[in-house]
């Protein structure tokens, strides 16, 4: 009795190990959309000609950026491409910043990653719209990834 007591413990054990990790790889995993949080606000347009340019690929997808900035203000717009028609992929734009989300002079201490952009129907491309960041923003990248419709990724190019 003791043996099958142990062993059914030392299951659970691991079974609950097992299922915080999950909920640790998960929580990292699925970055949320840049438009369905509160760091972005839907705009016309950047406020400022103070931009840059970047561009990301890897196999199967194209992502470009149009990322412009007066200050700690950033507006971000993301084209996301996927390149080759009938695979299951898609095309994902992403992008990384930080913010200093209590307007205090410090940045978070840790990255935002959101998915921008997502097309699904080679070869066309999407684009978005512009957004400008409703908190003061630092170090915005953009990247390609490879990934599903719902704009998670699964494999990425490099920060640009």
């Amino acid at each position: 009795m003791t043996a099958t007591r142990t062993t059914r413990r030392a299951w659970q054990a691991f079974g609950a190990l097992m299922s915080a990790l999950v909920l640790v790889v998960g929580a990292f995993s699925a970055p949320a959309q840049a438009h369905s949080t509160d760091d972005w606000t839907a705009v016309s347009g950047p406020g400022t000609s103070n931009c840059r340019y970047p561009d990301s690929s890897r196999t199967g997808v194209y992502a470009d950026f149009d990322i412009c900035w007066s200050g700690s203000t950033v507006w971000v717009r993301a084209f996301a491409m996927d390149t080759v028609d009938g695979d299951g992929w898609c095309g994902i734009a992403q992008i990384s910043y930080l913010i200093d989300s209590n307007r205090n002079g410090v940045y978070e201490d840790h990255r935002h990653v959101r998915s921008t952009e997502t097309d699904c129907n080679a070869p066309f491309g999407d684009l978005s719209g512009w957004y400008r960041s409703n908190y003061p923003t630092t170090q915005l990248w953009g990247r390609a990834c490879v990934g599903y419709s719902n704009g998670d990724s699964y494999a990425c190019d490099s920060w640009r």
